[in-house]
């Protein structure tokens, strides 16, 4: 928080500019996921939808929302109405690994020639922000079938539903589903926390490899990852599946 003081005057000098979309859903009785889905295919990125969500502006009953909770809340969203889209796409043919790096956080995502799953696992290495004192690296997953999830992604927040959305947008654009699992690594340089965007915009930035084979794709990830390989198979929901199990 900045500095802090008593204004004494303020004059309204002029309206605020809306454009007509938006006005338009403003002042229509229409569900918040409702317009949230307008306003994403119309254009807007989600970080306009997130101004207009926590200044109370959208919903029938608008009521203002913390920003914190309204970022997590239009990535759910957001990303529930491209879950339903891509599933109408066909499954991708290939095995494609996405791969990124950016202030301290390595991204590997692997997207498997099968219907949509989603899949975290998030590696904190000793010595970050808030892995100061620990001894060994620790593991996360999140996940969630291809009928989704009912609870919370306590362990990652909104970091996970950030990462989703990336992923789902990277499909929308290949117009294919896969099952999506990704490998992030948090390392000792991403030492200020600067919220979740970090994970989205890795996602959105990711450079696209493809491989023909599942073995020749997680070859190319254990080369990139710093962490034992092992490690991450010990929590990944996907990577024990037998129709994968074959490949280890």
């Amino acid at each position: 928080m900045g500095p802090l003081g008593t204004i004494e005057e303020l004059k309204i000098t002029e309206n605020p500019k809306i454009s007509q979309k938006v006005d338009r859903v403003v002042n229509d009785e229409i569900k918040t996921e409702k317009a949230l889905s307008i306003l994403y295919t119309e254009g807007y990125d989600v970080y306009a939808l997130t101004r207009f969500l926590s200044s109370g502006a959208l919903g029938i009953e608008k009521k203002i929302v913390p920003t914190r909770w309204s970022i997590t809340a239009v990535d759910d969203i957001v990303g529930k109405n491209l879950i339903a889209e891509i599933k109408e796409f066909r499954v991708i043919d290939k095995y494609v690994v996405l791969s990124n790096s950016y202030l301290g956080n390595h991204f590997e995502i692997l997207l498997i020639p099968k219907k949509w799953e989603f899949e975290v696992l998030e590696a904190w290495i000793p010595d970050t922000f808030w892995t100061m004192g620990a001894e060994k690296i620790t593991i996360t997953s999140e996940y969630e079938t291809y009928f989704g999830r009912k609870e919370y992604a306590m362990k990652q927040g909104g970091g996970y539903y950030a990462i989703r959305l990336g992923v789902l947008e990277r499909l929308r654009e290949l117009k294919r589903q896969a099952c999506a699992l990704v490998f992030r690594e948090v390392t000792p340089d991403y030492f200020i926390p600067v919220g979740v965007w970090e994970c989205r915009e890795n996602v959105r930035n990711a450079q696209i490899t493809s491989f023909e084979t599942l073995k020749e794709a997680l070859e190319y990830i254990k080369s990139s990852l710093s962490t034992d390989f092992d490690l991450w198979k010990g929590k990944s929901a996907v990577l024990n599946q037998k129709t994968l199990e074959s490949f280890f």
